[in-house]
């Protein structure tokens, strides 16, 4: 923190906050898991404790016969096909992210007041609901960004989305690359975005911040990276 060259800090990269992993891996856990705890809950609350009625966007495991049964560890719901079960996992996800970028903030802000908090680098994927639950306890949302192909195009509605989902301007912590022609003998065989020589790579480099540029809550970008990475990494 003493450091004058630092802004501040990532807490994490390319955390996905998959939502129905999230749901599927607290729900099996055992009764003495506080996460556990509060899914049960919701799932209570949200059908009013009528097992018929959570029946309606659920399928359990054969073991599963009622609420109390949902307490147990190793029990599992399937999403019923056509239900609105959907909702409430997202509902959990939110949860579970508010929890945690709360800890974060309260942790970095109380040993480096001046620094700037980043969100974790998001993938190319985002959980628009991990993403609401962030906004309040970050100051800028970074967030990866592979490009697709050569012409260095960009999804506009992912950024758009993340404006209006957070407020916050973004910073383009990772963008991407690769050139089959160098000096290291790496043809770069990587499932990212490659071309055949160091020239074109220079222009899809141009083109990309030409088009970030555009973006007016966009703030700055980072390049990924500048030497090869492993053979075929």
């Amino acid at each position: 923190r003493d450091n004058g060259l630092r802004i501040g800090y990532f807490p994490d990269n390319e955390v996905g906050w998959w939502n129905t992993s999230l749901f599927e891996f607290y729900l099996s856990k055992g009764w003495e898991n506080h996460s556990k705890r509060l899914l049960w809950q919701l799932l209570h609350d949200r059908y009013h404790g009528a097992w018929t009625a959570l029946l309606e966007d659920w399928v359990p495991v054969p073991a599963a016969s009622g609420f109390e049964s949902l307490r147990d560890a190793g029990v599992a719901l399937r999403l019923r096909p056509g239900g609105a079960g959907i909702h409430l996992v997202n509902r959990f996800t939110f949860l579970c992210a508010e929890r945690y970028y709360q800890l974060m903030h309260d942790g970095l802000r109380a040993a480096d007041p001046q620094a700037l908090i980043f969100s974790d680098r998001l993938p190319i994927y985002y959980s628009q609901d991990a993403v609401r639950a962030m906004a309040p306890y970050v100051d800028v949302i970074a967030v990866n960004y592979d490009l697709d192909g050569p012409d260095s195009w960009l999804a506009r509605y992912f950024f758009e989305g993340l404006a209006a989902l957070t407020g916050k301007p973004v910073l383009i912590s990772e963008f991407f690359c690769a050139a089959m022609e160098n000096r290291t003998g790496n043809k770069n065989t990587g499932h990212l975005l490659k071309v055949a020589t160091q020239t074109e790579r220079a222009k899809v480099v141009q083109q990309a911040l030409q088009n970030f540029a555009r973006f007016p809550h966009i703030v700055g970008s980072h390049w990924f990276q500048y030497y090869d990475e492993p053979q075929g990494g």
